[in-house]
């Protein structure tokens, strides 16, 4: 992932391209951080979490950015030449409410929906059991709260949907990616 963004700038880069790279470098991280359930707390707050998680994807070279006022204080914003830009969400589950409260931060505050700023993921960190039954209900969830929304699944990536749905402001087309980050860790195993 590195090596393709170090070669981005001697290309011509669609935007495609670079959110694929973007959405990557996420599945990367989110990879790395379940690996190290073990020593992840659900005392951490989303914050801290969302540092974890975004530590990697700094490293591999993405100008990300926590907290940065985008429409509001995003919890993920990476920037791109050319004015690309990619938004992040993170939520702990606890409800699906909350859920929701994210999303519609991040698509109906946050999001600028201009051309090359249309994409972005809510990211959900889960520390409960069965984190895919979790993500189907909440993707039910909202298709029936989002009228015009429409969730198709992520080819390979069974804890993951994307929805798309015409941003309000610009009737563009948003596309948000849905990522569940399990962290249930409760060995059964004596020490």
């Amino acid at each position: 992932i590195r090596l393709e963004l170090q070669k981005l700038p001697f290309m011509r880069t669609t935007y495609a391209d670079w959110v694929e790279l973007v959405e990557r470098a996420l599945v990367h991280s989110i990879s790395q951080m379940v690996k190290s359930k073990n020593v992840i707390s659900k005392a951490m707050s989303e914050d801290q979490l969302t540092l974890y998680l975004t530590s990697p994807i700094h490293g591999m070279g993405f100008d990300v950015s926590f907290e940065k006022n985008q429409g509001g204080n995003v919890d993920i914003t990476v920037e791109g030449d050319d004015d690309m830009l990619w938004l992040g969400e993170a939520k702990k589950y606890s409800d699906y409410g909350k859920l929701m409260g994210g999303y519609q931060q991040l698509t109906d505050r946050y999001s600028p929906g201009l051309p090359k700023q249309l994409n972005g993921a809510v990211i959900i960190y889960m520390f409960g059991r069965d984190a895919g039954s979790m993500l189907a209900t909440w993707r039910a969830y909202l298709e029936d709260a989002r009228i015009d929304l429409v969730a198709m699944d992520v080819e390979d990536h069974p804890l993951q949907f994307r929805t798309e749905e015409t941003h309000k402001g610009t009737g563009q087309t948003l596309s948000t990616r849905h990522f569940v980050v399990p962290l249930y860790h409760k060995p059964t195993d004596a020490d």
